[in-house]
């Protein structure tokens, strides 16, 4: 199973390549397995030796999710699973912080204002 990125972005659409060794073969494809508890997997029949199949990425995909995809072939089973790196947003802050005097001694109790601003989400 190939996909065509290293990473993805919610909203993104990731484009699974399956290849198998038989034509015709029928492959179970798995979307986002946690804790080894599986939703019911969507059903592939090949046509001939390879077919693609789209995920649409979601904003709760971040940090990454899987896709794993089985097939029986001679009696034996094979299966594959990708990791699909959806990276998680980065958030840039400013922080301000105002002491109530310019300069203190040693064990002097002192008093700050914290103040955050410019909450920015960048891609």
């Amino acid at each position: 199973m190939l996909v065509e990125q290293k990473e993805y972005q919610p909203g993104e659409k990731v484009q699974l390549r399956i290849n198998t060794n038989r034509t015709g073969s029928t492959v179970l494809l798995f979307v986002r397995p946690v804790n080894g508890v599986y939703d019911a997997p969507y059903t592939l029949k090949l046509d001939g030796k390879s077919t693609s199949f789209e995920v649409d990425v979601k904003q709760g995909d971040m940090p990454n999710f899987f896709v794993e995809a089985m097939t029986i072939s001679e009696g034996e089973i094979h299966s594959i699973a990708r990791n699909i790196v959806v990276p998680p947003e980065k958030r840039v802050m400013n922080i301000e912080l105002t002491a109530d005097q310019p300069k203190y001694q040693p064990g002097e109790e002192l008093k700050l204002q914290l103040k955050l601003t410019d909450l920015k989400v960048i891609p």
